[in-house]
């Protein structure tokens, strides 16, 4: 007799809509911040700044170059970006909420990430300080440009590529344990 998955299959079962649902907003955000022209998205803010790409889209960047960046951005861009930052205020919480059901949902089976510690838990709340570090910060940025704190130039460097490393270190898990169970599935039937 094969033992229960660890975990709560109950849970799971109540877990698995929330997960889709999350999922099913992940995507649609990521949809209309990327492939949209409708104000917040991120074609109207390269139309707008002039094709200066924004800091969400690098990767790392030193403090000094915000500045120059904002200026790049003319007067234009920067609206543009304040209606990029006024929609990406609510894109946190559910990606982050997507990547913490998924984590139960994966610590529940019987992947790799099952012997994962806790602390796994922690990592889309890490990630959702950071976004939320980043938006505040650069909502500061653009509404008190063109004064501007070197504290603040410095913070944004620290806050964009931390967030980027979570969001894609968490994609990678969650699409990892996905894999690897559906490989577990496949194997025992």
């Amino acid at each position: 007799m094969n033992p229960e998955p660890k975990g709560q299959p109950e849970a799971g079962r109540l877990l698995r809509p929330l997960e889709l649902i999350l999922f099913t907003a992940t995507l649609a955000f990521f949809f209309v911040f990327n492939f949209t022209s409708l104000p917040g998205s991120m074609p109207r803010l390269l139309a707008a700044g002039h094709q200066t790409v924004p800091f969400e889209a690098r990767m790392f960047f030193a403090p000094e170059d915000v500045p120059r960046t904002l200026d790049d951005l003319g007067a234009a861009g920067r609206e543009a970006y304040l209606d990029l930052l006024r929609l990406d205020m609510f894109f946190p919480p559910v990606y982050c909420g997507f990547f913490l059901v998924s984590l139960l949902q994966l610590r529940a089976g019987r992947g790799f990430v099952s012997r994962l510690g806790r602390w796994l838990y922690a990592l889309p709340a890490v990630l959702l300080v950071c976004d939320y570090i980043e938006n505040l910060t650069l909502w500061h940025l653009l509404a008190q440009y063109p004064a501007s704190a070197d504290a603040c130039w410095t913070v944004l460097a620290i806050s964009t590529p931390a967030k980027a490393l979570l969001f894609v270190g968490l994609l990678l898990l969650v699409l990892t344990g996905y894999a690897h169970g559906a490989f577990l599935r496949l194997r025992n039937n």
